[in-house]
């Protein structure tokens, strides 16, 4: 909760305790004046902090609190009823506020603060393939986080600006009405917009970001806000039509096209989809690196020569981590590959053959790894490790589910009663993430060796951790 819902709290808890005890340690004078201030604290909570239906029931008892001290003639409800609707109407409170807090996002936990700037990109050179039109060229929305030293500004953004768009797909993703996740409009990331690039190095390595099917660019952001911290430079890029929700400087918003990846048809059919669909998010990361070549030669930009662009590090998320591993199969600026419950089943066999030759840690879900050895993904992961000539290392985070390596572990309680998330502490499921990621790309992009992934390494028992 926030500052000024606090307020309303105790002040709703001050005036309840009298009424369910019948306590008259205020005069009626003083009464009012106190329902009139609760009243002007409500209004000013809603005005400044912006309203939460999830708090609903505060908003009705100040509002009856004011009415009972200053109109008592009008109010005409028994005493009983009161003290029974006091108490329902707290537990409703208690109730919602529980299962659908304001989420707090992980602090970074890296020397550098953090900064954060949007792109908008069009690529002149490909049509778009699932838009409604064929003479369409591929759009995107891409976004940085980057090491900055103390910002000039006194409040980080909010974690997305889009939430409006998000918020009711979201809720729909887990099952939920769409109103019941708008308050994450509210949620407040720990980055500053638009701020200039610290100069405490000459320059910074550049990490790629792809998101899962109808993810987003801002659902890792306590992983891309950790490794920033740490001096990278974490680009999110969110794949038009085939994410949740893609919104465009202009106003246009597109939701992702489900017939990218078709329900009810043949197997070869889906096949040819799903390949279809991570060829174009791998050219999608090749576009978006291309374009940042020219970002970091442009003197007016805040990244101006401070982005090295020679060894990349890709990292994704399922349909995500499988266009991450297609763009290393290709692209040699890849020097570093992290897949999160990699979907690997659309890449081709003749592809993962050959292997990677740069260092890959793949990490797993439980849920994704206890899927038997000859079924669905885990062949194809295992023809990728086999034929894999650099350091390869698999590890399985035990007691998680798939969503666990997005924000998902955070956003409500609901999330493991509805089975998007496993029983595993969030915070703790995002902690193993973050050090393990900082650890990978450390070693392999700036050259410091990491104890973490030593497979012997004792921090977190939660932890399979083997190489090959």
């Amino acid at each position: 909760m926030r500052f000024l819902e606090w307020m309303v709290l105790g002040g709703i808890i001050i005036f309840g305790t009298q009424l369910i005890f019948n306590i008259e340690y205020l005069s009626k004078n003083v009464k009012k004046g106190g329902a009139g201030i609760l009243l002007l604290v409500t209004v000013g909570q809603i005005a400044i902090e912006g309203y939460r239906w999830q708090i609903m029931p505060l908003y009705i008892l100040s509002l009856l609190f004011f009415i009972i001290s200053y109109f008592p003639k009008v109010n005409g409800l028994p005493l009983k009823f009161q003290k029974v609707l006091f108490v329902l109407l707290l537990f409703v409170n208690t109730l919602s506020i529980i299962l659908l807090p304001l989420p707090n996002l992980p602090i970074p936990t890296g020397e550098f603060q953090v900064g954060t700037k949007e792109y908008y990109l069009k690529d002149l050179e490909r049509k778009e393939i699932f838009g409604a039109s064929a003479n369409m060229n591929r759009e995107l929305m891409a976004q940085v986080w980057y090491p900055i030293d103390e910002p000039t500004q006194e409040y980080p953004v909010r974690w997305m600006k889009d939430m409006p768009y998000f918020a009711p797909e979201i809720g729909n993703r887990f099952g939920l009405p769409g109103f019941m996740l708008d308050h994450l409009i509210y949620v407040k990331s720990n980055s500053y917009s638009h701020e200039n690039v610290s100069d405490e190095n000459s320059e910074y390595p550049v990490i790629l970001f792809s998101h899962g099917w109808a993810g987003f660019k801002e659902q890792n952001i306590y992983q891309v806000e950790e490794l920033a911290s740490h001096g990278f430079i974490v680009i999110g890029v969110n794949h038009t039509y085939g994410a949740m929700m893609t919104v465009f400087p202009d106003g246009r918003y597109f939701a992702r096209n489900r017939d990218a990846l078709p329900e009810g048809v043949s197997e070869e059919e889906y096949t040819i989809a799903s390949n279809k669909l991570v060829r174009q998010w791998a050219d999608d990361l090749g576009f978006v690196l291309k374009e940042f070549d020219q970002i970091n030669t442009d003197p007016s930009d805040i990244f101006f020569q401070k982005m090295e662009l020679d060894q990349v590090g890709v990292m994704g998320h399922s349909t995500g981590g499988g266009a991450s591993t297609e763009f290393c199969f290709e692209n040699k600026r890849c020097k570093a590959f992290l897949g999160m419950d990699p979907w690997l089943e659309p890449v081709s066999r003749e592809k993962l053959s050959f292997g990677h030759s740069e260092p890959m840690l793949l990490m797993f879900s439980d849920a994704w790894a206890s899927v038997p050895e000859n079924e669905g993904n885990k062949p194809f992961v295992q023809i990728l490790t086999d034929s894999s000539k650099g350091w390869t290392a698999e590890m399985v985070i035990s007691d998680t589910m798939h969503f666990d390596f997005s924000i998902t572990p955070v956003i409500s309680p609901l999330t493991e009663m509805l089975g998007f998330k496993g029983s595993l502490d969030g915070d703790r499921t995002l902690e193993i993430i973050n050090d393990y990621s900082v650890g990978f790309f450390n070693q392999f992009l700036l050259n410091e060796k990491s104890g973490i992934l030593i497979p012997d390494h004792a921090e977190y028992t939660e932890v399979i951790f083997s190489t090959k």
